[in-house]
């Protein structure tokens, strides 16, 4: 059977700032799940950090009961010649970064994700040190892209 592919992008046209040590859920970069759907995901996120010491923490939600998540993160702190990697293959691991009077920052999350019987809405999500303020800027994407079959 042939198989219809989709892409979508999806980019926030405005700044999310929140001060809250629990994850708070990016308004711009998610979308719903279809049930028995294979997706790549890529997002590349601007970030703005302010606090003496700041942390930043991300985790990524998605359907329950998911086939398969292969999912990896790199995080270039500007201004810095590293690049922090992790992976992940489960939904709801708390990533974080400690990082000393930084600014800016870009998050890129690369992902495949075979969805199960399950539909639901796949997020980014995210959260900083208490005392601090962390931003997800404008600009920052997220593209979708997915198959179905058609009979």
């Amino acid at each position: 059977m042939p198989k219809q592919v989709y892409s979508y992008n999806l980019i926030k046209i405005s700044d999310q700032t929140t001060n809250s040590s629990t994850m708070v859920q990016d308004t711009d970069l998610n979308f719903y799940m279809q049930p028995n759907t294979a997706y790549n995901i890529e997002a590349l996120i601007n970030i703005n950090v302010s606090g003496d010491l700041s942390i930043y923490q991300w985790s990524i939600s998605g359907p329950d009961m998911p086939n398969s998540v292969l999912i990896k993160n790199e995080l270039l702190i500007l201004g810095n010649t590293s690049v922090s990697i992790s992976s992940q293959n489960s939904y709801g691991i708390t990533n974080s970064t400690i990082t000393l009077a930084v600014t800016s920052a870009m998050l890129r999350i690369n992902a495949i994700i075979e969805n199960g019987a399950n539909s639901g809405e796949f997020s980014i999500n995210f959260a900083c040190a208490s005392g601090a303020y962390v931003t997800n800027g404008a600009g920052s994407y997220l593209r979708q892209t997915f198959g179905i079959t058609i009979d």
